[in-house]
């Protein structure tokens, strides 16, 4: 048994208790079919799974035919979502070895509470950060006001980032201002953009527990930035669906492109 004991993580609050997790290694799932509807003619390799809840999270890739990344994903098993912590949790995902060097790790975040702003994102709900740098790097980013504002070109139109505020071991969560959230919808789903000294960091899907649990199938076009920092695979669009068969939900990156 492995015991990974979490470093302390500001919320976008900045004030969040954060919970000490037990990380357990476990074998694959069993049951399980790692093919599924459009992902049965490529090929698939999964993480290791991690407990959460009552359950396991993973990662995985689907790859063409010339083993090109094509799909990028979090798998969570449906028991993940049963006895979480009123605390929050950070978890720190590998991905495997077959999606390349480009992606490090998913970090997921679990806020019982929700976080900052007020009135936005205060329910519970899931972060899932697909980071491009490495672990240690990650948590050395100092919260506060980041002095250096990502350039225009690499942000999608209508991403902000008041203040320029960034979130420790994190970095600045750019949002999109046309989102429901910010006009008059209640959050469900959304996704962020992150940067460090204008930097790209992440690209994160943030989904509340109960879209999840609602959601059979969702997927949304990506808005794309002008042009990438980092030349490599990027999205068009990002995907949540609930396999009911395989009692999992799977919240993917999807027609990973070359850009750069």
């Amino acid at each position: 048994m492995q015991t990974a004991t979490c470093a302390p993580r500001p919320s976008l609050a900045r004030h969040a208790l954060i919970a000490t997790l037990v990380v357990l290694p476990v074998l694959p799932l069993a049951g399980c079919s790692e093919s599924r509807a459009s992902e049965t003619n490529n090929a698939i390799a999964y993480a290791a799974p991690m407990r959460v809840g009552d359950g396991t999270a993973r990662t995985y890739v689907v790859r063409d035919a010339m083993g090109i990344p094509k799909t990028l994903g979090v798998e969570l098993s449906e028991s993940a979502l049963r006895n979480l912590p009123a605390t929050p949790v950070f978890l720190n995902l590998p991905f495997p070895k077959e999606a390349g060097s480009q992606y490090t790790f998913n970090m997921l975040h679990w806020n019982p509470a929700g976080h900052m702003p007020d009135h936005v994102y205060m329910v519970p709900h899931f972060d899932f950060h697909f980071y491009m740098t490495n672990e240690a790097d990650v948590m050395a980013i100092p919260g506060g006001w980041d002095p250096v504002v990502a350039d225009s070109r690499f942000v999608p139109n209508d991403y902000i980032a008041p203040g320029n505020e960034a979130i420790q071991m994190m970095g600045v969560h750019w949002v999109d201002k046309t989102s429901g959230e910010f006009n008059g919808k209640t959050f469900d789903q959304t996704f962020i953009w992150g940067f460090h000294r204008g930097t790209l960091q992440f690209i994160e899907p943030m989904i509340t527990k109960a879209f999840l649990e609602s959601t059979t199938s969702f997927t949304e076009e990506l808005k794309q930035p002008e042009s990438v920092q980092r030349p490599g695979l990027y999205p068009k669009r990002y995907s949540i669906r609930h396999d009911t068969v395989a009692k999992v939900y799977r919240i993917t990156l999807d027609e990973l492109t070359p850009r750069g």
